[in-house]
């Protein structure tokens, strides 16, 4: 059975981080070269930038398979967009492919529809093209796209999708 688990303390955060880098270099070089994945995890996943995250309102979860801790998910409220984004969705390589996307769509939606959102976005890469297939299938559409400079000579070259969360 697919959960999720609220991260907030610190040894939590330390395991996530960890997971974190297994997932995205297991997933992301052949997309976005080792040099970016190194950079971004420091940057966005390291335990001190999860850590600010979590300090700034961002909340994240393990997903999990019965007692295993399998991915995480982390999301975001957006008044202005009367949405819950999305900001990271990752599963180890073993357990994609599983239904785990579904389960947890299905129960961030209701996470959504508690708060209040009629929405929910996330952004993925352009070139991501299993992740775009997935996130259709699940119900997103792409509503735009969008290339942002993430600094140290890098940038995200991502779409922006959204599905409503009723439906």
């Amino acid at each position: 059975m697919t959960s999720l688990q609220n991260i907030s303390h610190e040894q939590d955060i330390k395991q996530l981080a960890n997971i974190a880098h297994t997932i995205w270099n297991e997933y992301f070089p052949s997309i976005i070269g080792h040099a970016q994945v190194d950079y971004m995890v420091e940057k966005f996943q390291s335990q001190s930038a999860i850590t600010k995250q979590l300090q700034q309102g961002h909340e994240y979860f393990f997903i999990c398979d019965g007692d295993q801790r399998v991915g995480y998910i982390g999301l975001v409220a957006n008044s202005n967009k009367d949405a819950l984004q999305i900001s990271k969705f990752y599963l180890l390589k073993d357990i994609r492919g599983k239904g785990h996307g579904k389960a947890i769509i299905d129960q961030i939606r209701d996470m959504a529809k508690t708060k209040g959102f009629s929405q929910l976005y996330l952004t993925v890469n352009k070139y991501n093209e299993a992740a775009i297939s997935v996130y259709k299938k699940l119900g997103f559409v792409i509503s735009g796209d969008m290339v942002i400079d993430i600094e140290g000579g890098f940038v995200m070259d991502d779409y922006e999708m959204n599905m409503p969360v009723t439906g």
